[in-house]
């Protein structure tokens, strides 16, 4: 009876403390597309302000720029999503925004069970190889790289979940010519009153 019970005990001592630690980990992109008056003055402004901000470039061409910023504390992500709108909305008229929010926190608590099962298995399968005699040593030595690559792949992979939940990615656009109302006017300025804060909100509703 109590061996029947036991993988099954093993799977949630592995899978809880992973569950209890958990915590949201989101990836937030920003995306903006804006008619700037001059379009080489705003990338540059652009880049000088996310190096200001310790963030960096990431991608550049003639008529887009991606930047990578650092997230603040949460209890502050509202306000600095703010003030990379304001920010941005400095260097020209609104013509269109979004915003992108991606929890990974399940995705990472399934790759810490899966790099605790690997690591033991590696374990054990290095103390085989200590007692192992010569016509078993071959097949042992294919097996252990075998999991050292998978482990190294799970490990990677959480690396860049990781990393993409500390780093706001914000992705501008210009274009050349804004629509024009019927009186000759930008069509689109009056959206700038409408900020990604209060558009966050409606996705969360």
């Amino acid at each position: 009876m109590k061996s029947k019970l036991l993988p099954g005990m093993l799977a949630m001592l592995l899978i809880l403390p992973a569950a209890l630690s958990s915590v949201p980990r989101e990836q937030i992109t920003l995306g903006f597309a804006i008619q700037a008056p001059n379009r080489e003055t705003a990338l540059r402004e652009l880049k000088r302000w996310a190096e200001s901000e310790k963030g960096f470039l990431f991608a550049l061409s003639d008529s887009h720029i991606a930047l990578r910023i650092p997230a603040k504390a949460a209890d502050r992500a509202g306000d600095h999503l703010e003030e990379i709108e304001k920010k941005v909305l400095s260097l020209g008229i609104l013509m269109n925004r979004s915003v992108q929010r991606t929890d990974h926190s399940g995705r990472i608590a399934e790759l810490d069970v899966a790099i605790r099962v690997k690591e033991k298995h590696l374990d054990d399968l290095q103390k085989l190889a200590g007692d192992a005699g010569l016509s078993q040593t071959l097949a042992l030595e294919q097996e252990l790289n075998r999991v050292q690559t998978e482990l190294e792949k799970l490990k990677g992979e959480r690396r860049l979940l990781i990393e993409s939940t500390r780093l706001i990615d914000v992705q501008v656009s210009f274009s050349y010519t804004p629509p024009m109302n019927p009186a000759g006017e930008p069509g689109f300025g009056w959206v700038n009153g409408a900020g990604v804060f209060e558009l966050m909100r409606g996705f969360g509703e």
